[in-house]
């Protein structure tokens, strides 16, 4: 699967897919390479490239560089260009990107959530890793404009989604699944919803990285 795009102006997908004459052809002039394992390619001049070097696991800190692509994609947009985020596959760390990209658009007005499932229908492929997942979930919770009493930010169908492709009946339990887990100092998110067992380690990281933040819901 080549280049997908997620949102006007947003396209997501695989390293290989890059050439000039694609980027040119979508008038993308900015290229968010989040793949240290690939070399850059070729390019023309003038694409903007934003090197994002990290690797697809949920222990490195892609957070820092949330903002950085989103302020660099509502620049393309004010100029009328197009941006491509990729990664090797085009499934975790570039969808984790165009998460951010996308809740940080002030004319957006997506949820995590929305955004997630956004992108998910034009790149079905697309699975964050969960220590991704967690880091766009601080980016998001860091926007005071969120309303976030409305919306359960780690929703139980993304868990399944991103933890559970063969799903076997009679294996939920409740808000309780972390009553045995050791609680952050400052508090934790409430996440009141039903998910699989399996799905433990991705809430119990989640509520780690959410330390100090409290929601209401």
């Amino acid at each position: 699967m080549g280049l997908s795009k997620v949102w006007q102006g947003l396209w997501v997908g695989p390293a290989r897919a890059i050439s000039s004459t694609l980027l040119s052809q979508h008038n993308i002039t900015t290229l968010v390479w989040a793949t240290p394992e690939v070399h850059l390619p070729p390019l023309h001049e003038g694409v903007n490239v934003v090197q994002v070097l990290v690797q697809d696991s949920p222990s490195q800190e892609l957070g820092p560089h949330l903002r950085i692509v989103s302020q660099a994609f509502m620049e393309c947009q004010a100029r009328g260009e197009g941006m491509a985020v990729v990664c090797r596959a085009g499934k975790s760390r570039s969808a984790a990107l165009a998460l951010a990209v996308l809740v940080a658009l002030p004319e957006a007005h997506l949820t995590l959530r929305e955004a997630y499932f956004t992108i998910k229908a034009a790149r079905p492929l697309i699975r964050p890793n969960p220590g991704f997942f967690a880091q766009g979930l601080m980016f998001y919770l860091a926007n005071p404009q969120k309303e976030l009493s409305k919306y359960y930010l780690y929703c139980q169908d993304i868990v399944k989604a991103e933890t559970m492709p063969r799903q076997r009946p009679g294996q939920y339990q409740t808000h309780q699944l972390l009553k045995n887990t050791k609680k952050p100092k400052a508090g934790y998110m409430n996440l009141q919803c039903c998910c699989q067992t399996q799905s433990l380690y991705v809430l119990w990281l989640i509520i780690r990285t959410c330390q100090g933040i409290k929601t209401k819901v």
